[in-house]
């Protein structure tokens, strides 16, 4: 449950700059203390995630955010601090920032050394960024930190020797990161819970190809300890700091390092367990069960989650991030292990039942797994998908490699939808002629690699003919198109006009506010429900404020969007272009066809001309105004074809459903 105000309220109705992200676990006291104090500016939206520890605890979290104007976020569980992170800068995205601070509650940080930060990532979009951090009598208590890869032991940069190899990291008590650099590593690893996850970030970004800085003259105040102590004389860490430490050390080794370098971490278990249980002091040892046995506790589940796990099934399928709508299909897709590099904002954790889903940490963690595994048949995102050719290459590369190795060929498959030209868009990934350089020798490469690539759309099949396939792969035009819902009753009367999707500029919902007030005054009564979430909530709110017809439903339930469309006549779906990104297909636009809606949409989607040829709405993206839209709704509308009209269009099986059983049959 989230509560606060929409991005719309922010700052004059701009989008927030700068989004504050703090995760409390019964900490309200200390947010009270340090984060309420904080003089943030009215470009900036605060969001407090509240894992919950006890419904007092709630309950003064709840009044404090109200107090303050902050965005609550509140989980019906504990989501650990990496998982509590995820969510809170979802909601900061969400909310239109484009850098995110993150702060534990035991800090604080002023706004000159906050403008710092951001000055470092506005100008270097790829860099965790981080300030001095001083502890409560002002003596530095983090200005970056090494992972020593030999021991796994810490040391502070400013103790480097020289021929050790380490690993640099930075505290997530408080960092600096652009919205960008953080959907690209897909965020925290939620496998560790609590402590590490700020190594594995930085991991993560180091090998993203991004940097880490400690940034000169900006400083944090951290009371190190303040959410976690025994007691306050004491230096004993809580049951939780020695429990995950011994654990998490174990589980980065396993995800990060190579096999020879994790066996000695191995090794070097009980010794690190030593060291990590002397760090609380000798004293702390009269109290072995909230110490020495945590400490034992962690080290043998370490082991446990170090272990390699199950094997991966003889078909993989490899995705950079992964949405609600990739479970729903990979239940009835072909069955396959999935390894994936991070999740999108909708990400429903109740469809991974049944499901063998992984998650990666970084390209080598891929490889890894991958050389490991009795691989016969590899799906890979689509070529033309930048921010994932890195990987996707790398394992078309690693399944071929151990191919090789055993004897047996290994089918590499990919699905593609894409029909815009990436090299033609700006972008800070091609900013430079090398770099431009790099991704296309990567995109060639890949595409020599792929046996089979099923295509989606005309416009996706002429974006991929350029590029030359081996002499024996395939490729073949299946459209992405749905078959008839079979879950829901489609026979009713509709009249409905829906919105469904982003609550942003790029889905067109500004146009059809815009566009309303005269499709009110052409088709009177005409019903329109809003569904969705994003930056443009507050103006969907405010619309629908003043329209008795209309109503809006924030991040609503798969049951409840399949509910909708089943009673609705019209879907409208104005994708707009930009600099960077085309509509490939539209899932709200695959999901309405298979509830036999009429669609109005622009030009900008790749099924744009099956849509005109099946009777349905496209207007211009280019030059379409309020007026053109509006007609296009009164036609869609006076069209009054029933749902068996629009179904009868329709595959008798789903296009990528279809699209699977090319790729990976016989």
């Amino acid at each position: 449950m989230v509560d606060g105000a929409p991005q719309e309220e922010l700052a004059d109705g701009n989008h927030a700059r700068l989004g504050v992200v703090v995760v409390n676990y019964g900490s309200s006291g200390l947010l009270r203390e340090n984060l309420a104090r904080i003089p943030f500016d009215a470009g900036c939206v605060v969001v407090v995630v509240d894992n919950f520890s006890s419904v007092t605890e709630r309950s003064t979290v709840r009044g404090l955010v109200g107090e303050q104007g902050w965005v609550g976020v509140y989980p019906e569980g504990n989501l650990g601090f990496g998982g509590g992170c995820n969510v809170g800068v979802a909601q900061a995205l969400e909310r239109g920032a484009c850098r995110v601070l993150l702060l534990n509650p035991d800090a604080t940080i002023d706004l000159g050394s906050v403008a710092a930060l951001e000055s470092v990532v506005a100008a270097r979009p790829r860099t965790l960024a981080a300030p001095t951090i001083l502890n409560g009598v002002g003596a530095v208590w983090s200005a970056g930190s090494d992972l020593l890869l030999d021991t796994g032991d810490m040391r502070s940069w400013g103790r480097r020797v020289p021929g050790e190899r380490h690993l640099p990291w930075l505290s997530g008590a408080c960092l600096m990161f652009s919205a960008e650099l953080w959907r690209e590593i897909g965020g925290f690893d939620e496998d560790y819970f609590l402590y590490w996850e700020d190594v594995d970030l930085s991991a993560k970004v180091l090998a993203a190809g991004g940097d880490l800085e400690l940034v000169a003259g900006a400083t944090a105040i951290h009371d190190e300890g303040g959410t976690h102590q025994l007691e306050s004389r004491s230096r004993a860490k809580s049951s939780l700091y020695y429990y995950f430490n011994t654990r998490n050390r174990l589980l980065f080794a396993r995800k990060h390092l190579e096999d020879e370098d994790f066996r000695r971490w191995r090794r070097r278990s009980w010794a690190a367990a030593r060291s990590i249980l002397l760090r609380g002091g000798r004293r702390q040892i009269i109290r072995p069960d909230r110490t020495v046995w945590p400490v034992l506790r962690g080290t043998l589940a370490g082991w446990r989650a170090a272990r390699t796990t199950g094997a991966l099934a003889p078909r993989v399928r490899v995705y950079e991030g992964l949405r609600t709508a990739h479970l729903e299909r990979f239940h009835v897709l072909e069955p396959a292990s999935v390894l994936y590099g991070g999740r999108n904002y909708d990400f429903a954790e109740e469809l991974l039942g049944g499901l063998d889903v992984r998650r990666f940490s970084g390209t080598r963690s891929l490889v890894l797994q991958l050389l490991r595994a009795d691989v016969r048949q590899l799906e890979v995102n689509e070529p033309l998908m930048l921010s994932a050719v890195k990987n996707s290459l790398a394992a078309a590369l690693a399944v071929r490699l151990r191919g090789l190795i055993t004897g047996r060929h290994v089918r590499v498959v990919s699905y593609a939808i894409g029909n815009e030209d990436p090299f033609a868009s700006p972008s800070p990934r091609l900013a430079s002629w090398w770099r431009r350089w790099v991704y296309r020798s990567m995109v060639n490469l890949l595409m020599r690699r792929v046996d089979r690539l099923a295509v989606g759309t005309p416009g996706a099949m002429a974006q991929y003919a350029p590029y030359r396939m081996r002499r024996s792969a395939q490729s073949r035009l299946i459209p992405a198109l749905p078959e008839p819902c079979g879950a829901c009753s489609l026979g009713g009367p509709r009249s409905a006009v829906v919105f469904l999707g982003a609550f942003d500029e790029r889905k067109g919902l500004r146009q059809l506010i815009e566009a309303w007030p005269l499709i009110r005054t052409g088709s009177p009564g005409t019903p329109l429900h809003i569904l969705g979430k994003g930056e443009l909530r507050g103006l969907a709110e405010f619309a629908v404020a003043g329209w008795d017809e209309a109503t809006i439903q924030v991040d609503p339930s798969r049951e409840e969007i399949h509910r909708v469309l089943a009673s609705a006549a019209v879907l409208v779906l104005l994708s707009q272009p930009t600099p960077t990104w085309r509509e490939q297909v539209g899932l709200p636009i695959v999901e309405a066809l298979a509830h036999g809606c009429e669609i109005v949409a622009t030009s900008e989607t790749g099924i744009s001309p099956w849509l005109t040829e099946h009777g349905h709405q496209v207007v211009d993206a280019h030059g379409a105004g309020p007026e053109d839209v509006a007609a296009a709704v009164r036609r869609a509308l006076e069209a009054d074809r029933k749902a068996g009209d629009v179904l009868q269009d329709l595959p008798a099986v789903d296009g990528r459903l279809a699209a699977d059983r090319w790729m990976f049959g016989d």
